[in-house]
């Protein structure tokens, strides 16, 4: 009989990044999150268009 893996839902969170530093430190907040047994997700991505900050995200 097969064991049934326990199933952990993380909260997922964006975060916009002007530069390959900032995703350095939003991997070290996933760290610690990780670290303290927070269910969270941080997603660090670099947005290179100028702009309207909504803007940015929707052109990913």
């Amino acid at each position: 009989m097969r064991r049934r893996q326990k199933v952990i839902r993380r909260r997922r969170l964006f975060v916009g990044c002007e530069g390959e530093s900032e995703q350095g430190y939003v991997a070290l907040l996933q760290r610690f999150a990780d670290e303290r047994g927070n269910a969270v997700q941080i997603d660090g991505k670099v947005i290179t268009h100028a702009g309207d900050p909504l803007a940015k995200i929707n052109g990913l």
